[in-house]
């Protein structure tokens, strides 16, 4: 048996033709228990944009937005393969009889062949499971943590990264779960911080357990918890819109195919006011149906709580089922959210509002265009907004078309300005 010192492997990126004028692709050697392993990265940058110290390709003004993207590109991939390499020594550390296996090891990880094994392994909800399932905590204080874990796994899931390392968990990601929670699972502020909660304390937890270290945490800003949101400032960054502008969406021309069936969808459901999930999978032919007394409707149980909601179909939803034959273009939310900024950009939904926005551990109100907040259930609360305001429809009666289990999540989702507050009490005073 030989001495192995982990610590001295390294990796580094070098080009592959560093004096050419044309762009050259970006290699990653490494050294492994005295031998030296080339792999492709996959990418290319032109040398006079690389730079060899931080081994990285150059970003500034001094380049076009073109060039600026393809280095980005290049960085992000150099990164993802640092975090790769980092998994890999992990791997090794845990698993000395690989060791003959290394550099096999690696290379698949690099061209991801059958390096999945090695990849889940590090992976957030693999390490997270482990430290939970080693906890001292209660039956009940685990069964807990696990259902907040598969919460977790199915967001990754859904953003394509189910097998996302440890090492490359960021505030970012956090961030974009805690949008997750409150726009896709709908949750309350209070059990949106439970789960944020429950994401550093097994970070902290990790680094404990000498899985990631302080200085990974304090690179990706998970190194201490941010400033969670108060229950008064969850409704700040979701607005509803107007009925003005639901039209300007609905009206505008100058749209590509994909971004007319992602407008069009999102005014159908400003008047139909489902889940984006539920409504894109199961508003149909076989859902839509005449009752008895005449009234179209649509009819259909919610997969969350299996809530049965019944709405009418409104003459503007109508025109646009019939645009698609009652079949709707299949899109993720993701995907949607995709397309909206720029569809919203486009019909005019540049106002600026104000919301929330952290600095130095602090949320201070700063004004954003408000095509920068639409997302998928942006429509949701539109609708929840129109019944109330411009069809007078009360809130217990909402809360059934919504689906929703209290009232106080109804509330939450009306959004009305003190114009609109001034108005309709006056249609009733004044009548």
């Amino acid at each position: 048996m030989r001495q192995f010192f982990i610590t001295e492997m390294k990796c580094t990126f070098v080009l592959r033709e560093p004096n050419s004028n044309k762009p050259t692709r970006v290699f990653m050697y490494a050294r492994i228990n005295q031998r030296q392993c080339k792999l492709s990265t996959g990418v290319k940058v032109y040398p006079s944009q690389w730079n060899p110290v931080k081994q990285e390709a150059m970003v500034g003004r001094m380049l076009t937005v073109l060039e600026n993207q393809n280095n980005l590109i290049v960085n992000e991939r150099i990164q993802h393969l640092r975090h790769v390499f980092l998994d890999f020594k992990h791997y090794l550390c845990e698993n000395p009889l690989q060791i003959d296996q290394a550099i096999n090891i690696l290379r698949s990880l690099v061209y991801q062949q059958d390096g999945s094994q090695y990849a889940k392994k590090n992976s957030v909800i693999n390490v997270f499971s482990k430290l939970i399932h080693e906890s001292r905590k209660t039956s009940s204080s685990k069964d807990a943590y696990y259902n907040r874990l598969r919460v977790l796994e199915q967001f990754l899931q859904q953003i394509g990264k189910p097998n996302l390392s440890i090492h490359e968990l960021d505030k970012q990601i956090i961030r974009q779960f805690g949008r997750y929670l409150f726009d896709e699972r709908e949750l309350c502020t209070n059990t949106h911080n439970q789960y944020i909660k429950f994401i550093f304390s097994r970070l902290n937890e990790a680094e404990e357990a000498e899985i990631i270290s302080r200085q990974e945490r304090f690179r990706n800003g998970t190194d201490k918890i941010y400033r969670l949101p108060k229950v008064e400032d969850n409704s700040w960054n979701r607005p509803a819109l107007t009925e003005e502008q639901v039209e300007m969406l609905y009206q505008c021309k100058d749209l590509k195919p994909k971004e007319e069936e992602v407008r069009d969808l999102f005014v159908l459901n400003c008047n139909l006011g489902q889940r984006f999930s539920d409504f894109i999978s199961k508003v149909n032919r076989d859902t839509i149906h005449t009752n008895e007394n005449g009234i179209e409707v649509v009819e259909l149980i919610q997969d969350k709580r299996n809530h049965k909601v019944i709405v009418p179909i409104t003459s503007q939803a109508k025109e646009i089922l019939m645009k698609y034959d009652y079949q709707l273009p299949k899109y993720t939310p993701t995907q949607a959210n995709y397309y909206l900024g720029k569809i919203a950009e486009k019909a005019g939904l540049t106002n600026m509002v104000q919301i929330l926005s952290e600095e130095h551990s602090d949320y201070k109100p700063v004004s954003v265009p408000l095509y920068t907040l639409i997302s998928t259930h942006t429509a949701r609360r539109t609708f929840a907004t129109r019944c109330y305001y411009k069809w007078g429809i009360d809130i217990l009666t909402l809360s059934k078309l919504l689906g929703h289990s209290t009232l106080q999540q109804t509330e939450e989702y009306i959004k009305v300005t003190s114009n609109q507050a001034a108005d309709k009490a006056a249609a009733k005073m004044l009548e």
